[in-house]
């Protein structure tokens, strides 16, 4: 194999965490690999892992690997001790990255390798090696003696569930490891995807970083300035404060009920996993499922999940917290589920209420039954937070709240891993395609499941709306889901939940869609997602003002979500609020200054508003590490500033093709663009050519997808051929997405324009221009306008003149 060694790949100071997970990731997997093949490698190191030419992980040299269900008596006799690595016949494998029971002589297993693995992780991380000795056998004492220093000592700005990943790992005892390094990955990759959506653990030297913009560049004044006035936090998750364990006091705490004001407000902070990480996802769903329950209750604000998981309680008094979230209530607590071999598992769970405002526990109690009671128990913490608030339960749906979703406990576990995979995930197809696994398995084991259908309509939906499925098969399962839940319980709100995702994203019906959401917000209106999907389903409409207004409304009780405030801002982008939209933006880059999208919706409404600086300087302080669609935007802002250096830097990234939302992204097409407005006419020609052909070939295969043929309307149009152009922007409009989505179909106007200005039907570009900003745009503006190429064939026409001389 040719390549580098990961000894040669690790940096003195450790990986990136990027590259830690790319690697990490394949090194597991490949591990998995041979234990799933009954496979023990017992001598993995650095040195035994390359990396190709193509990026591939490669683990090497199983000389020393044995089968699990190998006779021990047999291993000497079949492998060759390598002296150099040990002094002891019965030990086989190199010091420093031994298990303890290897380095001892006895029987090994693959947790073995998991320690191993841990070894080398720590390595990754760090640059250096946990275990360390002068000797060979001064670095086995250490294996089998000493701790390791920890690792957010030495890298501080990593995720603390990292930390609990590793210590795991480098347990001394086997039973208290992974199984396999199928379990490790899984754990790995949950952690990934949690970066990525922001729901993780944030490191501690986050944590005290009070100051955003520490280590980056200065932040633009208007930016800065905006900030400033905005509550001060930085994204997170739970801490259980005050050292309190799941011994606690078996009783409830004798205070009395209190008697709640108007519309008490509470939040839910995610309930501790205190059992083995693994069931990170069972403590998970026991929170969501009592939000869940309080959501249908009457005078009560709930604060949302996300804000709940975000929001950074490290070194924060209950008042603090009172403040900062304006919540009345916190509810908390600790999850252990037991396994006790043939014995029915148990769960414990022990929930707290807090007045945050007068720092004192109203109500605590510990709840241990076993697993087939835990929807009692459930309902039971929810019962009882309401009686200790004095709030009445909605009479309508009291009957929904105490219904047992289902009796069969590996259906339920398989629905809790499904959710929280779609809710912590991102979009991401491989996530979103287990998910469904899940669910489906789920149903098959209950069909009588309806929160699972219910779930199911959306994963499936899902895969219509993010363009990776929408067969008529696809169509069929997310039909199919919708009426069975609805089936099951045609009086429940979230049948119409189902049946809304099955209009909004499978269909794409947006009337009937919206009309779904809205019977089901009436009966629950505090649930986020439901109010959130109506706002996402007017914005398809064209109904911005609606939109905006329901999306600030969901902004009231999830204040720490930025996802939340990076859609109002570029929903006010689009009404032309710029003001608005940079506040937002603003935000949005104070709750997660990690996430570029929130960079670029700030740059590209400075772009719209006419305030090119600020749109640059936001754009520069970008941290660069967003989606291709993310990149894309940063491509467009540069090429609109006429910053063709940094128009091509940023093209250079992009893939040769892919399918976004809004466009087509393409580095041959918008480099092409970026040539044919810097006049260098033969670079154009020949970038295009590349970009038509690409088109053309996906273009078979998706001949009615309206945002490939518009994008294959501008490369035609760049080419000098258009007849063909015109015909093919015109066509787009009819075409899906642009025929359906009042959103998407501004883009398909822009490309219209773009197409007719260059072909030199400008009397035509005028009129469409027009067209374009007599209604909310977020695709262009008259202050966009006067600086951005793509129009420079229009100047000097007194009409032209007289459209981006209008104040938006």
């Amino acid at each position: 194999v040719e390549g580098r060694t990961l000894e040669e790949e690790i940096p003195a100071s450790g990986l990136s965490q990027q590259r830690l997970f790319e690697l990490a990731l394949a090194l597991t997997d490949a591990v998995a690999a041979a234990h799933a093949k009954s496979i023990t490698h017992r001598d993995l190191k650095p040195q035994n892992v390359m990396i190709d030419g193509e990026g591939r992980v490669k683990v090497l040299d199983f000389g020393l690997a044995k089968l699990l269900a190998q006779p021990a008596e047999s291993l000497d006799a079949t492998i060759a001790i390598d002296v150099a690595a040990t002094r002891e016949g019965f030990i086989v494998g190199t010091a420093a990255y031994m298990s303890p029971e290897q380095a001892e002589g006895k029987p090994v297993d693959a947790r073995s390798d998991v320690f191993s693995l841990g070894i080398l992780l720590y390595q990754m991380i760090t640059g250096t090696r946990p275990f360390n000795g002068d000797t060979q056998m001064s670095t086995l004492t250490a294996v089998l003696r000493d701790e390791p220093r920890p690792v957010l000592e030495l890298r501080p700005d990593l995720p603390r569930q990292l930390s609990r990943i590793l210590s795991r790992c480098l347990e001394k005892d086997p039973d208290r490891r992974y199984e396999s390094a199928k379990g490790l990955r899984y754990d790995l990759e949950i952690l990934q995807q949690e970066l990525i959506s922001g729901e993780h653990e944030r490191p501690v030297a986050t944590r005290a970083a009070a100051p955003v913009a520490a280590g980056r560049r200065w932040r633009p004044a208007w930016l800065a300035g905006i900030a400033a006035i905005l509550i001060v936090a930085v994204t997170g998750i739970w801490l259980r404060p005050g050292g309190k364990t799941d011994e606690g006091p078996a009783h409830a705490a004798e205070v009395a009920p209190v008697t709640a004001a108007t519309e008490p407000t509470i939040v839910v902070f995610p309930f501790e996993n205190l059992g083995a990480p693994e069931d990170a996802y069972f403590a998970a769903g026991i929170t969501d499922e009592i939000v869940t329950s309080l959501t249908h209750l009457g005078g009560l604000r709930i604060l949302s999940r996300t804000s709940a998981q975000q929001y950074d309680r490290t070194s924060k008094t209950m008042r603090q917290i009172a403040d900062d979230l304006g919540v009345d209530y916190v509810l908390e607590g600790s999850v252990r589920w037991q396994r006790s071999g043939d014995e029915p598992s148990r769960v414990r769970v022990t929930p707290q209420l807090v007045d945050s405002h007068a720092d004192r526990q109203v109500w605590a109690q510990r709840y241990d039954h076993s697993m087939e009671e835990i929807f009692r128990v459930q309902t039971e913490i929810a019962d009882e937070v309401v009686r200790q608030l004095g709030v009445t339960l909605a009479a309508g749906n009291a009957t929904e709240l105490r219904a047992t979703p289902t009796e069969d406990m590996t259906a339920y576990h398989a629905y809790l891993r499904a959710t929280d995979i779609l809710d912590s995930s991102g979009f991401y197809l491989q996530d979103w395609s287990v998910a469904v696994a899940l669910l489906e398995r789920a149903v098959e084991r209950d069909p009588s499941f309806h929160e699972a259908w219910v779930r199911l309509t959306k994963a499936h939906a899902g895969m219509c709306h993010f363009d990776w499925d929408r067969t008529e098969e696809r169509l069929a399962q997310v039909k199919s889901a919708a009426d069975r839940a609805i089936a099951l319980k045609p009086e429940s709100a979230y049948s119409q939940v189902a049946r809304g995702f099955y209009f909004y994203w499978g269909l794409k019906d947006y009337e009937q869609a919206l009309a779904a959401f809205q019977t089901a917000a009436v009966a629950l209106p505090q649930d986020l997602e439901i109010r959130r999907a109506i706002a996402y389903v007017q914005r398809r409409q064209g109904a911005f003002a609606a939109a905006v207004d329901n999306l600030v409304r969901v902004a009231d009780l999830s204040p720490q979500d930025a996802n939340v405030c990076y859609h109002i801002s570029e929903t006010y982008t689009i009404l032309g609020n710029y003001e608005e939209g940079a506040r937002w933006a603003a935000k949005a880059i104070q709750l997660r200054p990690d996430q570029g999208n929130h960079y670029v919706v700030a740059s590209w409404n400075a772009l719209l508003a006419g305030w090119p600086e600020q749109s640059r300087l936001a754009l520069e302080n970008d941290p660069g590490q967003g989606k291709v669609e993310v990149e894309a935007r940063r491509f467009l802002v540069a090429f609109h500033l006429r910053d063709y250096a940094a128009a091509l830097r940023y093209a250079a990234e992009l893939p040769d093709l892919s399918e976004a939302q809004y466009f087509v992204i393409s580095r041959p097409l918008c480099e092409g663009l970026v040539y044919l407005a810097m006049d260098r006419r033969e670079s154009a020609r020949q970038s295009l050519a590349r970009a038509k052909i690409l088109l053309s070939d996906k273009l078979r295969e998706k001949p009615a997808a309206g945002n490939l043929v518009a994008a294959h309307a501008v490369a035609l149009a760049g080419l000098g051929r258009g007849d063909e152009a015109l015909a093919e922007a015109t066509r787009s409009l009819d075409l899906y997405p642009g025929n359906k989505d009042a959103w998407i179909r501004q883009w398909r106007l822009y490309d219209l324009a773009y197409v007719q200005a260059i072909t030199g039907q400008t009397d035509d570009a005028i009129v469409t221009l027009r067209q374009l900003l007599a209604a909310p745009c977020g695709a262009a503006s008259p202050a966009m306008l006067r600086n951005s190429p793509s129009f420079d064939s229009l100047r000097g026409r007194d009409d032209f003149e007289s459209l981006i001389a209008v104040e938006s």
